[in-house]
């Protein structure tokens, strides 16, 4: 029997050691794994258990015909794609992406947070860094917001989390003229099993 490429467990994804970031649109990604992110970029330390929820859905639309019980085709008219977590650490960078922006400042060593203008949009870049098994992995939304409800919960018993699920944003959203020009997502690795021939295409699934 031939041996296949499947059927292994060092094709189980799992992540222990999640790394995420955020900065301003436009921010430059490392182009390898072993750059480190510049100053632009914000880490923003413990998240929950639960880790990250990835979630890519899409809206489709039923093309029917007279002549057909079911439908002729499908069109996809909406994509959305977001990344859920929960983090453990307060601190002013934090809140601040939780509250949608907003200032910090400090008088007679008091802290003040001023919340954003009602309108503001606080559009930003995050990358979320792992390794498993010796192997790098990072996901990019390269414009993005937080689109969830803050709430948070002030109990003895656990500590008060702040819920974040951000989306992406088109590429249009960046002045990009075709959505080649900044992909809303992507995802980088280093694993040899993904590694592609230049010059030939890979095999449609």
């Amino acid at each position: 029997m031939a041996s296949s490429p499947v059927y292994t467990s060092k094709h189980f994804k799992f992540c222990a050691n999640a790394r995420i970031r955020v900065a301003k649109v436009g921010a430059a990604v490392p182009t390898d794994f072993k750059t480190d992110y510049s100053i632009d970029w914000i880490e923003l330390g413990y998240i929950d258990e639960k880790g990250v929820i990835i979630d890519d859905t899409k809206t489709m639309a039923d093309i029917k015909s007279q002549q057909e019980f079911y439908p002729t085709a499908k069109m996809i008219n909406e994509r959305k794609h977001t990344l859920q977590f929960n983090l453990q650490e307060w601190t002013k960078d934090s809140v601040s992406l939780a509250f949608g922006g907003g200032t910090w400042a400090t008088v007679n060593g008091v802290n003040q947070y001023t919340p954003p203008d009602p309108s503001l949009v606080d559009n930003r870049e995050l990358a979320m860094d792992w390794i498993v098994n010796g192997v790098h992995w990072r996901w990019v939304v390269t414009n993005g917001l937080v689109t969830s409800n803050t709430q948070t919960t002030l109990v003895k018993s656990a500590e008060a989390l702040l819920p974040i699920t951000f989306e992406a944003l088109g590429s249009s959203s960046m002045g990009a003229t075709k959505s080649a020009d900044a992909l809303p997502w992507t995802i980088f690795n280093d694993d040899s099993g993904f590694a592609t021939i230049p010059g030939v295409p890979a095999k449609a699934v």
